[in-house]
């Protein structure tokens, strides 16, 4: 099978037609969203989940903002919802952009004191007026962008705009696969959460994209895989296949050896995240169970229908097996 996964090249799928990003706030990264919504709202206190990247605590710590864990359950949402002071903040993750529904039963308990970390869905619509950032390198093959919403004005001083490395875009769009991957490795950790606004080339690349062949092409791809693995998967996540945009399809299953037939497949899958495996708390094995056996499997718009449903064929007889 040919190589599957993996980060995106640079994306080619461009429409006729513009789209204006000139009333948005855009920013570098996803962290650095998140880090203007803390200076803007100054919380005493953030809750967040267990089962979430240690790149998110960085502005909290930085800022010395207090953060209390919270556990959630196979559904990916939390038993018990926490009662806020007023200057305190809830952060949810729309994981996998599975979670709209949800996300509007959080709103009506927290309103403005909600905060939405969208770097899973960055098409998420849900109209809720609270605090949200998503992450569009994430979805697209682009260097940086992260789109901050908000129910209140926000104030940002003149900020510099990021001049990201692209020379890992340009390797992997030209096939030299392992030097792309080193490279990009070397990017991701020097990505900072100090604000600046969106670097001109990856502003460019998403005022041109066909952003409903791409969400059509991530949507059609995620049902097929449902469709063959569904029975197998130990999460069972609503897809809603009118508003949801995946950035993967979650496959939970308890097996310390199906990633690496993966990859001896050429089939790329991230851990998400290590840092939940590696974080020294006690409590929260459910958490740790989902980081080590989820297997965040393709749909991005690279794949054809016949690629993602060979895959999902070849992974169920390798699960079956």
């Amino acid at each position: 099978m040919k190589a599957i996964g993996g980060f995106l090249p640079y994306d080619t799928l461009f429409s006729e037609k513009s789209t204006s990003l000139k009333n948005k706030i855009m920013l570098s990264s996803g962290r650095s969203s998140l880090y203007v919504i803390l200076t803007t709202t100054k919380p005493s206190k953030v809750y967040l989940p267990y089962y979430i990247c240690d790149e998110i605590l960085r502005p909290l710590q930085y800022l010395n903002i207090n953060f209390e864990f919270y556990s959630i359950n196979k559904s990916l949402e939390i038993n018990s919802l926490p009662e806020l002071k007023q200057d305190e903040y809830f952060l949810y993750v729309n994981y996998f952009d599975l979670k709209p529904e949800y996300i509007k039963i959080l709103y009506s308990n927290y309103k403005s004191n909600l905060i939405i970390d969208n770097t899973q869905a960055y098409f998420s619509n849900i109209g809720c007026p609270t605090f949200s950032f998503n992450s569009a390198r994430k979805f697209f093959g682009i260097p940086d962008g992260s789109e901050l919403t908000s129910p209140e004005q926000v104030i940002l001083t003149e900020l510099p705009e990021n001049q990201p490395s692209t020379e890992y875009l340009k390797n992997k769009s030209e096939g030299n696969h392992d030097l792309a991957f080193i490279q990009y490795r070397a990017y991701e950790d020097q990505i900072s959460f100090h604000p600046r606004k969106i670097s001109r080339i990856s502003k460019n690349i998403l005022q041109k994209l066909d952003y409903n062949q791409i969400s059509t092409r991530r949507k059609s791809n995620y049902q097929i895989i449902k469709n063959n693995l569904e029975n197998l998967n130990e999460l069972s996540l609503n897809f809603d296949m009118k508003n949801d945009v995946p950035l993967y399809y979650p496959f939970l299953v308890k097996s310390h050896t199906l990633r690496k037939k993966l990859l001896s497949k050429n089939i790329f899958t991230p851990i998400l995240w290590d840092d939940v495996i590696a974080r020294n708390i006690s409590n929260y094995r459910w958490e740790k169970y989902l980081a080590t056996n989820l297997i965040p499997l393709p749909i991005d718009q690279r794949y054809d229908s016949d690629t993602i449903n060979d895959m999902s064929q070849l992974i169920f007889e390798l699960t079956t097996a």
